[in-house]
């Protein structure tokens, strides 16, 4: 009879956490089916300090899909309380650490101040990898250095973030090769798709998605999918009308292409694929200026010493953007180097005239001008939470007066 119970309860926790992965992925009906069968589970077993983890982190999800602000952080905060209890009662448990430290790191810095709890989960679990080699997957380490990076700069420590992301360069060494072939027969389906999706196309974003989950499946962790992917990703949020989910899968891309980076610094279809990315979005909802200039500066550097694989249209666009990104940030005399090396590299009369338009706009301009950072998606997003923070606020206070 003992042996049933204890086999009926694994049954729902396998199903439990199968619903929770659905509503990781942003399905607010699997996040409250998934808390009913651990809320059923935690009744049955108080003090199972797996079951408190998950039902912790569902109740961080319920915080994510609430309307009001105020429930948000109730249920945010509540799920960092079972969280926090199932880590004092078995602090050495992986997967206990990992649900915590995945929570702290997409909870607001500003407001849970729990940055540095991801840090100590994420270090946990790298000290126990350091001790023994199969503690953790290749993309188990890789995503935890990643993510231990982000805690480092959501915490201000920019320094800490930089240092630990040199250890991917190690990891990429040992991963699997895939052979050049396997990579044109991929690349060879992955940019008529690419092309499309930029053009709009939402059925070739779905299809690029579909493709990168297979192909990233197969071969985990190689930063040509890891870049794709994350231009995919970028590209769904583009193509959605939820403002969470535009900042979600906006930061999840553009963490995948620096990972990428990171993880092949040398490659120059990695940087095209970052830079050219970085230059499409919506300049005043990303400040990606410096990772621009970053990339293309290293595939015009590489173009220059006859190193680079690009064309010369596409060499000679580089530059010309380059230019408007200095401008755009006011560093004036480097936009002006940029446009005036143009003009003796093309015969192109339109292009001329243009270029000419663009030098006689910088008369008279300082080659430094100060230019205040326009605000970002994620700024704009946290004023409007504040702002619905105070209206509740406002409201309550208005009836707490009424009953008085």
């Amino acid at each position: 009879m003992e042996k049933e119970k204890n086999n009926t309860h694994l049954k729902q926790f396998e199903k439990g956490k199968r619903v929770l992965t659905k509503g990781l992925d942003g399905d607010k009906d699997a996040v409250k089916i998934a808390c009913e069968i651990f809320s059923e589970l935690r009744k049955t077993e108080p003090d199972n300090a797996l079951i408190e983890a998950y039902y912790g982190t569902v109740l961080a999800l319920l915080g994510r899909d609430a309307v009001q602000p105020l429930e948000k952080a109730d249920k945010a905060q509540e799920g960092l309380n079972s969280l926090n209890r199932a880590v004092s009662l078995d602090s050495n448990h992986k997967e206990i650490r990992l649900l915590r430290a995945n929570v702290c790191l997409r909870l607001p810095e500003s407001f849970f101040y729990c940055s540095q709890t991801a840090i100590e989960d994420f270090s946990f679990l790298l000290d126990r990898y350091k001790e023994d080699s199969s503690y953790l997957t290749d993309e188990q380490f890789r995503k935890i250095i990643e993510d231990l990076s982000v805690a480092y700069r959501n915490a201000g420590k920019l320094k800490e973030a930089n240092e630990v992301l040199q250890q991917l360069p190690q990891l990429n060494r040992k991963l699997i090769n895939v052979s050049e072939k396997d990579i044109e027969i991929l690349l060879d389906q992955l940019v008529p798709l690419h092309k499309d999706a930029l053009d709009g196309n939402k059925k070739a974003v779905q299809d690029m998605h579909q493709l990168l989950e297979q192909v990233r499946s197969d071969y985990p962790s190689h930063p040509i999918t890891d870049a794709y992917y994350g231009i995919t990703r970028l590209l769904m949020a583009r193509d959605t009308t939820s403002l969470l989910n535009k900042l979600r899968w906006s930061k999840a891309g553009l963490k995948l292409l620096d990972g990428a980076v990171s993880a092949a610094p040398q490659d120059g279809r990695i940087r095209l694929l970052r830079g050219r990315t970085a230059y499409r979005l919506p300049k005043k909802h990303f400040n990606l200026a410096e990772t621009i200039i970053e990339d293309y500066t290293f595939l015009i550097d590489r173009g220059m010493l006859g190193e680079g694989h690009l064309e010369t249209e596409n060499y000679l666009q580089l530059i010309y953007e380059l230019g408007e990104v200095y401008c755009r940030i006011g560093r004036n005399q480097d936009a002006l180097m940029c446009w005036k090396i143009l003009q003796y590299k093309t015969k192109d009369p339109d292009f001329l005239y243009l270029l000419k338009l663009k030098l006689k706009s910088l008369e008279g301009k300082p080659a430094v001008k100060h230019i205040p950072n326009s605000e970002s998606l994620k700024s704009i997003l946290i004023r409007r939470a504040v702002r619905a923070v105070g209206s509740e606020l406002q409201s309550l206070a208005k009836q707490q007066k009424k009953k008085k």
